[in-house]
């Protein structure tokens, strides 16, 4: 399997790990179970704020691979460990060295350690039909204001992903490109930026609600 054949699948799913590959970010130890494009999620013992940036690690054979990411949203498990405990839960959005990171997966694919998410596959495809059936119906998604102002955090996070996609166009493109078939074109009509918005929405996973982006951009135009 090829590095840009990594890439291409990693657009339509998600890796799932065998067994828990533990790693570090920062200072803190993790365990990683989900790899996607992009990002990772991993589960960590003590909380971690949204916007923290750091260097994730973990050893892969004779190598250990580490590369910068900020964490783009995190929870408290709902559910124990097999040793009892409730631990937290993030994604990582990566910032750079994604050539590295793809390349990882591809040896973590090779060798069976990380399979296909088959329910992320299948969360895809319903998606999808749901989209479908939205855009046939002409579908609005609703602009709901926030109740309350945004963390300082979660406007730290808006403005770092609006800086990183007006660095690199060519990924501002692509991620508007996946995000503007899930609107209505009239929901935003009015809206300055538009593009920049839903690019930011689904650069960040779409865990920012896109009214509270458009409130952070307006705030800080």
């Amino acid at each position: 399997m090829k590095t840009s054949d990594v890439q291409d699948s990693r657009e339509a799913e998600r890796f799932v790990a065998s067994n828990p590959i533990e790693g570090r970010f920062g200072r803190r130890d993790v365990t990683i179970w989900d790899l996607a494009e992009c990002g990772l999620q991993m589960e960590h013992a003590e909380p971690l704020k949204i916007a923290t940036k750091g260097l994730v690690g973990f050893k892969l054979d004779e190598m250990t691979v580490t590369i910068p990411g900020i964490v783009i949203w995190s929870h408290l498990s709902t559910t124990t460990d097999a040793h009892g405990r409730l631990l937290y839960r993030s994604g990582v959005r990566l910032e750079a060295d994604i050539e590295l990171f793809a390349s990882a997966i591809n040896r973590l694919a090779g060798s069976g350690r990380i399979q296909p998410d088959a329910a992320s596959l299948e969360r895809k495809r319903k998606k999808q039909v749901d989209r479908d059936q939205e855009l046939r119906g002409r579908s609005v998604v609703q602009m709901i204001h926030a109740a309350q102002s945004p963390s300082p955090d979660v406007v730290l996070l808006v403005q770092h992903a609006r800086d990183r996609l007006r660095e690199n166009a060519n990924d501002a493109i692509k991620w508007y490109n996946r995000a503007k078939f899930s609107v209505s074109e009239d929901s935003f009509s009015h809206v300055h930026h538009r593009e920049e918005v839903l690019a930011v929405w689904e650069y960040l996973e779409r865990s920012i609600d896109i009214q509270t982006i458009v409130d952070i951009f307006e705030t800080k135009r």
